[in-house]
């Protein structure tokens, strides 16, 4: 169990079914008790290619794009296409789309303000 000296803020990471590589991937910011949060919170992400969020994604190599789907504000990148600042809906809901490019695979990493990270499952894109 970590300890969470700074807030205690976290996160669930649910990916989709992909469409030709596409991802959707629904975030949902907790509070304490483990409910919904009631107002927005302004959060790091970043794509990796493994599952311990160590290595960065390049842009045009294992991914091509990451963007917002209906929730959430993506403020700004600060690696286009592979990281940036993000701010949830009111009820702490962020939807992005993550690309995979054919025969790659990539992480979405959520960084919480006390720099805890929360890892999805692997997107592995193969086309069919």
């Amino acid at each position: 169990m970590s300890i969470r000296a700074l807030n205690d803020i976290s996160a669930t990471i649910t990916v989709g079914t992909p469409t030709a590589g596409a991802f959707p991937v629904a975030v949902q910011l907790t509070g304490p008790t483990g409910k919904d949060l009631r107002e927005s919170m302004v959060v790091q992400y970043y794509l990796s290619t493994d599952s311990a969020g160590d290595i960065l994604s390049t842009d045009g190599t294992d991914t091509s794009d990451i963007t917002i789907g209906t929730d959430g504000t993506i403020i700004a990148e600060t690696r286009a296409d592979v990281a940036g600042v993000v701010k949830s809906e009111a009820d702490g809901d962020i939807d992005f789309v993550v690309t995979v490019i054919t025969t790659k695979q990539a992480y979405l990493v959520i960084v919480l303000p006390d720099g805890e990270v929360v890892i999805s499952t692997v997107m592995a894109y193969t086309a069919g």
